[in-house]
């Protein structure tokens, strides 16, 4: 197909198409939901201001439906021949139905088009993470409440220093997830910002209505300079960014926790072989090689974010080309943090519990910590029990039921463990489950804009 901008009487070299716009193109493949909705929320302007006739803005919306009904059966897709999507689509409307497809571009530039979409973008995913966040927050809070009663030795600088709970281990998670979760709905009303109408960064004169677009599309505001807008670019994805990284973060802690603790050493857990991988020298090995891609994807996910930051440094005011290269870090972060959530609630499901390995590894000085505790309720200053119990290591036992960690757990809801009714692990709970219906509603809010849109009145 013809490129919107090109003189037909100088084509542009293919080697500098290419170069241009080949993958750009492919990854706008991600973006044809948000290219059909900012496209019927800006025809249904154009015909409210009398730019279109309401016939050809019905044409406009029919045509748009059925392209994201071809879409989504996997029927339209964006190749390099097409530029990329939003030449796609205002084409493919343009051939169904002729003259009114013409007037689909009438007062905004590409820049503002693609700005507008990678926004929706981000209140979509920002919103799909978050409530994958807050549903695998509850996983690890009912993988802790099922392994309530397990005594776990805690660990400061990789040696065993206090003891602890399989409990209290799964709820940090729990509760990690749950800040990931606000953090990245926190970035979704970042984004929830409409640049639409702002043209190529210098505004346009024809008499649009901005907040009418921001509204039909669900945004809660609209960003007010046009040059800001483009300016703009890169700072709320690196934000984003920096919420999934976080993400990321948790989840990388995770695996570096079970690949330590699925160890011959360490024996504490062990994973369902249906999770593990073998070697093609090796016939006893069973690998869990996707916490160890897990664990690396992390980093791919941290430089993401740094690209995308790094790439407006030092633009001058405007829009720049070189913005285009954020939008593969982008989208590649979002999709690994996806599938990495997946991968991590698959997991929980295949764990089990190696209780007496676990009881083994809670030898007596692993208590020491306890028995000073107990001498300061005695009554004896913290530093003089400190140094009692250091000078007598030898003398110090471990409760005779290892199991009944009552006797030493922490007055600290989160970590008193001993019973299935955890109460920390409930507070937690209580925090989790707002969460899930926050992000519930955000996604269903963002899936519901475009049937509203083309919908026959």
């Amino acid at each position: 197909m013809a490129r919107l901008w090109e003189n037909p009487k100088s084509q542009t070299e293919s080697i500098v198409a290419d170069y241009t716009a080949a993958e750009d193109a492919l990854l706008d493949n991600h973006l044809v939901p948000e290219d059909l909705i900012t496209n019927a929320a800006h025809a249904r302007m154009l015909a409210e201001r009398g730019y279109i006739s309401a016939q050809e803005c019905r044409a406009i919306l029919d045509e748009l439906a059925r392209i994201h009904d071809a879409w989504q059966s996997g029927n339209f897709m964006v190749s390099a021949a097409d530029e990329d999507v939003h030449t796609k689509i205002e084409n493919a409307v343009t051939i169904a139905i002729g003259e009114p497809g013409k007037k689909m571009h009438t007062g905004r530039s590409r820049n503002d088009q693609v700005l507008t979409d990678l926004r929706l973008y981000l209140r979509r995913r920002l919103a799909s993470l978050a409530l994958l966040a807050a549903r695998l927050a509850q996983d690890f809070h009912d993988f802790a409440e099922r392994a309530a009663l397990h005594a776990m030795p805690g660990y400061t600088h990789m040696q065993r220093a206090m003891p602890s709970s399989v409990a209290l281990w799964a709820g940090a998670f729990t509760e990690a997830l749950a800040d990931d979760a606000e953090q990245l709905l926190s970035q979704h009303a970042q984004a929830d910002i409409s640049p639409l109408g702002s043209g190529a960064g210098y505004g346009v004169s024809l008499k649009i209505d901005r907040e009418l677009t921001a509204r039909l599309m669900g945004f809660s505001r609209v960003q007010i300079n046009p040059l800001h807008c483009q300016n703009s670019r890169g700072k709320i994805e690196g934000m984003a960014l920096a919420a999934v990284s976080n993400l990321m973060m948790t989840l990388g802690r995770f695996a570096g926790d079970m690949l330590l603790f699925t160890t011959s050493e360490y024996g504490f857990f062990s994973v369902a072989d249906r999770f593990t991988t073998g070697s093609s020298i090796m016939p006893q090995k069973k690998n869990l090689d996707i916490m160890e891609l897990l664990r690396a994807r992390v980093h791919t996910v941290q430089a993401a974010e740094q690209l995308v930051k790094a790439i407006p440094l030092g633009l001058p005011s405007g829009y720049s080309r070189d913005l285009q290269e954020m939008k593969k870090p982008l989208i590649e972060a979002f999709s690994i943090a996806e599938s990495s959530l997946a991968v991590v609630s698959a997991l929980l499901g295949g764990i089990t519990v190696n209780t007496e390995r676990l009881r083994a590894a809670l030898s007596a000085e692993i208590y020491a910590t306890d028995a000073v505790f107990r001498r300061v309720e005695e009554g004896v200053p913290f530093r003089d029990a400190y140094h009692e119990i250091k000078s007598a290591l030898d003398d110090v036992q471990p409760p005779r039921d290892s199991l009944a960690l009552a006797l030493h757990a922490s007055r600290d809801a989160a970590a008193t463990i001993g019973t299935p009714a955890n109460p920390g692990l409930a507070l937690l709970l209580g925090r989790v489950t707002p969460l899930q219906k926050r992000a519930e509603a955000a996604l269903d809010a963002a899936c519901a804009i475009f049937p509203a849109l083309v919908r026959k009145e």
